[in-house]
């Protein structure tokens, strides 16, 4: 994420978990592979970036149960984003 737009990187996070748990959000980026095509992603940095949400989670107090739920929803992701 060294080069990101990380304000902009956390706005799409958003609208994308927003999206995929049934919310009112419209997901307006990329499809995850046109975005991550060139950044080479490997399983050890997309399983970080689970870990760091599963962080994020219990910080704002969500119950592991619905955390589980959400993150079954990105894992079909990975095949996507990582090369």
């Amino acid at each position: 994420f060294a080069d990101a737009d990380l304000t902009k990187f956390k706005q799409l996070l958003f609208e994308q978990l927003c999206n995929i748990t049934g919310g009112p959000c419209q997901y307006t980026g990329r499809d995850m592979r046109t975005s991550h095509q060139k950044l080479k992603i490997t399983n050890v940095q997309f399983n970080a970036l689970a870990e760091d949400l599963y962080i994020a989670f219990d910080h704002v107090h969500v119950p592991y149960r619905l955390q589980n739920k959400v993150m079954v929803l990105l894992a079909p992701m990975q095949k996507d984003i990582v090369k």
